[in-house]
């Protein structure tokens, strides 16, 4: 067991009794006495003892995140009796969510792992297995389970539970349908809601968390957050959260280390705001909205399909892929991928009989090609080894901003569903859509651009090229001769 907690040392009832009443008013103290921890930052103490219901946790990486919420969910459930309201046949429910199963794990993990530092704690132990542990509360008349889920795409997992503390892990990654439907069933216990997670795109419910807060909290210190006269807002209504922002460089060992400081600076151009200071990244004309990409991630039955497109992005030899993308399109018009092929060095000539393989399977109706730089011999090649092959060539560069407007129109009319894609490529593929965003010129007659924050972006890329036959309005229900006949 190793060296005792500090409170398992205390003989006399009445110091005991004393300090158990300590414990139940301040986490903090909690975790020193009953867990044997005496190294919480100063950040994480003003955490650890906020009583609030509604707290946005933002933060970079590597800061106490998922330590500190499982420090907090003991406490809860432990002293249930005093934290929780609406408590029926005594039980209380502490959930932990987040969107992959390893992360809620994690939380879950450490919460396990707590309670097992603390004889007293262990001995209140009832049920446990790998996601689910109840613990005896402390006046022993009833106990507290702590579940923990991996939410997906929809959170069908988290109904059915009467929740008194919903932990919601990396909720910048949460789709907007999970809060949606997993809020509203809270309404009967006035529960605890933590929003922990680094952030994501400006959009979404862990962004308006922190919009909507009312205090902020730095380095341990709350700074009232001013409305738009310039005066504190008030807590309530709309403006309910209490928002800690931690910076990884708050972590003194993290800030002890320049070298793995600059390195994550150094891995792209939003990364040291986004992963170390826990800002959002400046995605506020991303090219698809959080909102609306989620809502493509929404599972879904495969349908019957009437036909099939294919986009194809080429590289030469370089670090970009060549990606194939197959679309599937129903007779109402919603398209679905499903189907990618990536190579890293392309062989015009292979990649073309690739091509002509793939169209014996599908029977294509378009196959849409950037035939700028090396697309120009794919197309040729594809017509030498397959005269009816329906290849279109398409001046990608050129016609770059109508590709990607038409493919936001599709999310935006609900006409694209991303489930059906292996795991790897969706991932992928959100990924570097997640990068994109518009740049608008500086007046009415400067053109809008394409940029990214990301690498590459050879997926979105492939996709919008298949998505060209699709249209919302008949913008591109027929193509536009201008878009065809190769590279400029």
């Amino acid at each position: 067991m190793g060296k005792l907690p500090p409170i398992e040392l205390i003989n006399d009832p009445v110091e005991y009794g004393k300090m158990l009443v300590a414990c139940s008013k301040s986490t903090v103290l909690f975790a020193e006495q009953f867990l044997g921890l005496d190294d919480i930052f100063e950040y994480n103490k003003a955490f650890l003892d906020c009583e609030e219901r509604f707290i946005v946790y933002r933060t970079g990486r590597q800061v106490g995140k998922s330590t500190n919420a499982a420090i907090k969910a003991i406490h809860f459930g432990y002293f249930a009796p005093i934290k929780a309201s609406n408590l029926y046949e005594g039980i209380a429910n502490v959930v932990i969510a987040s969107v992959s199963k390893d992360q809620a794990y994690l939380i879950f993990e450490k919460i396990s792992n707590f309670i097992h530092r603390s004889p007293t704690l262990t001995s209140k132990i009832r049920y446990e297995t790998k996601s689910e542990l109840s613990l005896q509360w402390v006046n022993g008349q009833g106990f507290t389970k702590f579940v923990v889920r991996a939410i997906g795409d929809t959170g069908v997992s988290l109904r059915g539970y009467t929740t008194h503390m919903a932990i919601l892990d990396e909720a910048a990654y949460i789709p907007q349908v999970v809060f949606d439907s997993f809020i509203p069933s809270t309404v009967t216990t006035k529960p605890r809601i933590i929003f922990a997670s680094t952030p994501k795109v400006k959009a979404g419910a862990f962004f308006n968390a922190c919009e909507n807060s009312y205090v902020i909290y730095r380095k341990g210190i709350a700074y009232p957050v001013l409305d738009e006269n310039n005066k504190p807002r008030v807590a309530g209504g709309k403006t309910k959260w209490v928002q800690f922002h931690v910076k990884t460089r708050d972590n003194p060992r993290a800030d002890s280390d320049p070298e793995i400081m600059e390195l994550i600076a150094s891995i792209s151009k939003g990364a040291e705001a986004q992963e170390l200071d826990g800002e959002f990244p400046e995605s506020g004309n991303s090219l698809i909205p959080y909102n609306l990409l989620q809502e493509a991630l929404i599972k879904a039955p495969r349908p019957n399909f009437i036909y099939y497109d294919m986009g194809v992005d080429t590289s030469g030899k370089g670090k970009d892929e060549t990606v194939l993308t197959v679309v599937g399109v129903t007779e109402s018009g919603i398209t679905f991928p499903v189907e990618y092929y990536t190579e890293i060095t392309t062989d015009q000539i292979e990649l073309a009989k690739k091509i002509e393989s793939m169209d014996r399977i599908y029977h294509f109706r378009s196959i849409y090609i950037d035939s700028t730089g090396l697309g120009d011999a794919l197309v040729d090649a594809c017509r030498y080894f397959n005269s009816t092959l329906p290849v279109y060539p398409i001046n990608f560069k050129e016609h770059k901003t109508e590709i990607f407007k038409n493919l936001g129109r599709l999310f935006e009319f609900r006409l694209i569903n991303l489930s059906l894609i292996e795991d790897s490529h969706r991932e992928k593929l959100v990924e570097q859509l997640q990068a994109m965003y518009w740049e608008h010129g500086k007046d009415r007659d400067s053109p809008d651009k394409i940029r990214t924050v990301a690498p590459h972006d050879d997926y979105p890329d492939s996709l919008g090229l298949a998505e060209l036959g699709q249209e919302k309005g008949n913008e591109f229900s027929v193509l536009p001769d201008s878009f065809l006949g190769g590279s400029s």
